[in-house]
């Protein structure tokens, strides 16, 4: 594999990596910025964009998932908690710390965020 491909799929994949880990979507325009401008000449925003969607194409990978910060959202707005700070902060810290519980693996994100839910506002009042 030459280098300039290994530049774009190294940075294409630390992109996807953060667009699934990261509550906020990484810029590809900050992460060109760091790449010295030899590097810019091969990795252009379109080339990222077009690998990207090469790559899960090819893992045919389902766009649609929901993670547990997206069921908790929908949890706190219908039981009226959503501008309650301390059981939207307590929660959401609750399913970050789950993250790197493997122990955890089994569960489904809804019910992670249910019980992060119940915790929080059980803690709170």
């Amino acid at each position: 594999m030459k280098k300039e491909s290994l530049i774009l799929y190294a940075v294409t994949s630390i992109i996807m990596a953060a667009k699934m880990e990261q509550p906020l979507t990484p810029s590809i325009n900050l992460m060109l910025n760091l790449l010295t401008n030899a590097e810019r000449e091969i990795v252009t925003k379109r080339n990222v964009i077009a690998l990207e969607e090469k790559v899960l194409t090819l893992l045919n990978c389902n766009l649609l998932f929901l993670g547990p910060l997206q069921f908790l959202e929908r949890y706190l707005r219908l039981s009226n908690f959503h501008e309650n700070e301390e059981v939207v902060k307590l929660a959401s810290e609750i399913i970050i710390m789950c993250r790197t519980k493997i122990q955890l693996a089994e569960f489904k994100p809804s019910q992670i965020a249910a019980a992060s839910f119940f915790l929080a506002v059980w803690k709170v009042h």
